[in-house]
């Protein structure tokens, strides 16, 4: 899944800052989500979804 959430923000061109602060979260927390050492939890998926316009792409 990590790999799908870096995909589509690299397909929006925008830095994991923006994508940080967008979700609300930290940068670091962001960092992690992409590299697969944490989990997003599922209300930050769907805003993930929203945010890069792929509304089932993460929860297949």
């Amino acid at each position: 899944m990590h790999n799908k959430i870096k995909k589509a923000r690299s397909e929006l061109k925008i830095s994991q800052l923006e994508m940080s602060n967008l979700l609300n979260i930290s940068r670091q927390s962001y960092i992690d989500i992409e590299n697969g050492t944490r989990i997003p939890r599922a209300d930050l998926l769907f805003n993930i979804s929203l945010i890069t316009n792929k509304k089932n792409y993460f929860f297949l």
